[in-house]
């Protein structure tokens, strides 16, 4: 019922005629009756702002869509889950054409594998291609967070400008109403001025008008004075107050505490697909990513092997060979 209502043009206060048809069907001899919804190019009439609705046609609009995309397979990514696959709903087969499907593997179901599946269970045909999706996932992080790096000071930037022009809009505003309330308190002041003290009700009535004004201007000046106090006057951020801001970023979008619903909400905003193969010969994983500013971006990643655990950085490996040689070289002092 909700979902009815959400996607009820009524909702964003629009009129709508024809969204369904009547047609024919056979069950044999018998023709049958059946009502069938129509795609809304095909209504006879909508009509935005018809009526008051619960929300503006806009937002009406953009709670559809968003139900729209939340829906899997009809060729969205589906809504953000909480498993550990960066890229689910997001990786298609370069040979079939088809959306990878993701199970989990491991002794703890999370380590993340693709594979192109959909062939097989709709129509029994041989699967297309799979990999495990540790190294992908991370190689689709790298490239993010390399992405993200020179745009992310600059909207640091952009927000604190964005803060300084709203703190000074309201209180410019309230310096206006504070004006405006002023000459309406020294107006009401010269009207009780010039009234006749005899008449004793038209004098009462322009004291407790002139009362009310008063009472807007300090209350405005309190305003002005809470809104001043609680905006201090600081110098425009630069680009050195957020040079530690990328640093924060990697370490805060790593950190295994950090939302994985929120993280895949935020690659599906920059990423609009990506496009998967296997180089069988040269042992690699094709990325191609296609950004949702029309950007595209080849990738290769090493496809590990069967049993294959992730490498370890060549500096740790040097590091402990070094300290086992000097480990050997303590335990034999004499074996020159």
């Amino acid at each position: 019922m909700v979902y009815k209502i959400l996607t009820n043009p009524v909702y964003g206060g629009t009129y709508a005629y024809g969204k369904t048809a009547s047609e024919l069907r056979y069950d044999g001899p018998i023709v049958r009756k059946s009502i069938r919804r129509k795609p809304r190019e095909e209504w006879l009439s909508l009509r935005p702002g018809s009526h008051e609705g619960y929300v503006d046609w806009a937002r009406s609009e953009a709670i559809r869509k968003m139900l729209a995309n939340n829906l899997s397979g009809t060729g969205q990514a589906g809504a953000a889950k909480r498993g550990a696959a960066l890229l689910a709903g997001l990786v298609r087969c370069r040979r079939c054409g088809r959306k990878m499907m993701v199970n989990y593997t491991g002794q703890n179901h999370d380590a993340p594998r693709y594979a192109c599946l959909r062939g097989r269970l709709d129509s029994g045909e041989p699967p297309c291609i799979s990999f495990g999706g540790l190294g992908v996932d991370g190689a689709i992080e790298d490239e993010l967070l390399r992405v993200l790096e020179p745009g992310a000071i600059e909207a640091a930037l952009e927000a604190d400008r964005q803060k300084a022009k709203h703190a000074d809009e309201v209180l410019e505003m309230l310096k206006r109403d504070l004006e405006a309330a002023s000459y309406t308190a020294d107006k009401a002041f010269r009207q009780y001025d010039s009234a006749d003290p005899a008449n004793r009700l038209v004098a009462g009535e322009l004291e407790v008008r002139w009362n009310r004004a008063l009472e807007r201007v300090a209350e405005l000046q309190i305003r002005i004075d809470k809104q001043v106090a609680e905006t201090p006057a600081v110098a425009p951020a630069n680009a050195a107050d957020f040079s530690s801001l990328t640093a924060d970023f990697k370490e805060i979008w790593r950190d295994p505490t950090t939302d994985i619903p929120l993280k895949k909400r935020i690659v599906r905003e920059l990423i609009y697909e990506v496009v998967a193969d296997v180089d069988a010969t040269g042992g690699e994983i094709i990325l191609v990513v296609h950004w949702a500013g029309g950007v595209h971006t080849e990738l290769r990643v090493p496809r590990r092997r069967r049993g294959q655990r992730k490498s370890t950085a060549p500096q740790i490996v040097e590091a402990v060979r070094t300290l086992a040689h000097g480990r050997r070289n303590c335990r034999h002092p004499h074996s020159q």
